[in-house]
C-alpha cells in the first residue's frame, strides 16, 4: 500500500541524509587546514600543523564540521589544545560550512522523512510533532542568520592588528617567571579587551576582541580583533573605484583600507591609556624592560616591516605608505 511505501521511503531517506551530510563534513574538514581562514592566521595555521589529526578526530566522532571548529576555538576551561587561535569573528564568517553540512544537506530532507512518517502512520505523534516544530525552527533561524551576515557584507570588516611586548635589550630573552606571567594572564583575555573597549569609549564591547598571545624568544604578541562598520569608517570606500580594480587580493586591499586607517587612529588617540591597561594586564612585568609595538600585520621575529612609530609616522602613514626606511621603532612604553 501507499503508506507502507511512504514508510519504507522515510526510513531510507532518514539513513541516506545522516550519511551524506556526515561525508560533507568531513570533506569540509580536510579543507579547512588549508583554508584562507586558517593561512591567513599564524597561529591558527601552526595550531592545524599541530593538532589537525585531532581536529579530524573530533569531526568524525561529532559528525560536524562548523561544531568541532568551534569548539577547538573555544579555549574552553583554558585549555591550550582548544585555543586555536581563530576569533569569535573568523568563526562567524565561515557560518556557511553549517548551512550546507546541517541545515540543507540533513535538517530540510529529515523535515520530509518526518513528514512521510507521520503520513504512514496516520497520525502525528508527540515525538515526531516536536521534532519537526524544533527542525522547523532550527533551519529557519540558520537561513535568517546567514542571509543577515550576506548582506552585511562589505559593510562590516575584520580588522585585525597586532600588539607586541618586546624586551629592549635585544641580547635578552624572556625569563621563566615572565614566561609563566604571561600564559597565566593571557587566559583572561575578555577582561582585557573590556577595559580597551571602556578606554574606547564609544565601541560595543561585541565588536572588540583579544585574541590569541603568543610567545617567543624575547617578545611576545598580542592579536587584537575588532569588528568595524563603515558608518564608524571617516573615509568611505567607493564602491567605483573598487570595481575597478581587476586583481581580487588587491581590491580586497583597497575595501580594507579605511578600516585599517579607523582602527590606527583609534589606537593612536588612546595610545598611552591602552599601553598602560596592557602592562597593568602583565603587572608582573618589568615595564621599563620593554617596548610597545603597533603591527598591522603578525610581526615576523627580526623583521621591522610595516611597524607604526609615532605620532609624526602616523599621520604620514593615514595616506597608508608602509614603514619604508625599515628602521623598525616603535611605540616605546618605560
Amino acid at each position: 500500500t501507499i503508506p507502507e511505501y511512504a514508510l519504507l521511503a522515510s526510513g531510507v531517506m532518514s539513513v541516506v541524509f545522516l550519511v551524506i551530510p556526515y561525508f560533507f563534513n568531513i570533506a569540509y574538514a580536510s579543507r579547512v587546514p588549508n583554508s584562507k581562514l586558517v593561512q591567513r592566521n599564524t597561529t591558527a595555521r601552526t595550531w592545524f600543523e599541530q593538532y589537525q589529526s585531532l581536529f579530524i578526530m573530533l569531526v568524525v566522532f561529532s559528525g560536524g564540521c562548523y561544531p568541532a571548529l568551534t569548539l577547538v576555538a573555544s579555549n574552553i576551561f583554558g585549555i591550550s589544545i582548544l585555543n586555536c587561535g581563530l576569533s569569535s569573528f573568523e568563526i562567524a564568517a565561515v557560518s556557511d560550512i553549517r548551512l550546507i553540512t546541517t541545515v540543507i544537506s540533513e535538517n530540510v530532507p529529515q523535515l520530509f522523512v518526518q513528514l512521510l512518517f507521520t503520513y504512514s502512520i496516520g497520525k502525528v505523534t508527540l515525538t515526531t510533532g516536536l521534532a519537526f516544530g524544533t527542525s522547523i525552527v532550527s533551519v529557519m533561524s540558520s537561513i535568517l542568520n546567514y542571509f543577515i551576515n550576506r548582506d552585511k557584507a562589505g559593510q562590516t570588516q575584520d580588522v585585525f592588528y597586532y600588539f607586541e611586548l618586546k624586551l629592549c635589550d635585544k641580547k635578552e630573552i624572556l625569563s621563566k617567571p615572565q614566561k609563566k606571567h604571561i600564559k597565566r594572564q593571557r587566559g583572561m583575555r575578555a577582561a582585557l579587551a573590556g577595559q580597551i573597549v571602556d578606554t574606547f569609549g564609544d565601541i560595543d564591547a561585541k565588536n572588540f576582541e583579544i585574541g590569541f598571545v603568543t610567545l617567543r624568544k624575547n617578545n611576545f604578541v598580542i592579536r587584537v580583533c575588532q569588528h568595524v562598520h563603515e558608518n564608524e569608517v571617516a573615509d568611505k570606500v567607493d564602491a567605483y573605484e573598487l570595481d575597478r580594480i581587476a586583481d581580487a587580493a588587491k581590491r580586497e586591499e583597497a575595501a580594507m583600507k579605511p578600516f585599517q586607517n579607523h582602527c590606527q587612529n583609534l589606537y593612536f588617540a588612546h595610545r598611552n591609556e591602552i599601553q598602560r591597561i596592557v602592562l597593568q594586564h602583565f603587572s608582573e612585568l618589568d615595564e621599563s624592560a620593554f617596548e610597545f609595538k603597533y603591527h598591522k600585520d603578525y610581526p615576523k621575529e627580526n623583521t621591522f616591516s610595516k611597524v607604526l612609530q609615532s605620532d609624526q609616522n602616523l599621520r604620514e602613514l593615514i595616506g597608508m605608505d608602509d614603514d619604508e626606511d625599515g628602521d623598525g621603532d616603535g611605540d616605546e612604553f618605560g
